[in-house]
């Protein structure tokens, strides 16, 4: 397990280069059960993919929560 960079939101992170994308997102404070849109490097990734995707050292991550309202 190694450290990679990553741009999280427009930041520079740390992610752990062994854990799926999904895992991250818990490190990162994303609450498993929380409904997300997340994209890396410009690509919608959908949920069932999140467990098997690897981040790379210079992934952009984007991740946008739902919000009601109007």
């Amino acid at each position: 397990m190694a450290a990679i960079k990553v741009s999280l939101n427009g930041e520079p992170t740390d992610a752990d280069d062994a854990r799926p994308l999904a895992e991250q997102l818990g490190n990162w404070g994303y609450p498993a059960k929380q409904p997300l849109a997340v994209a890396v490097d410009g690509r919608l990734v959908p949920s069932a993919d999140r467990d098997r995707l690897q981040l790379a050292a210079g992934s952009q991550i984007e991740v946008f929560s739902v919000r009601q309202g109007g």
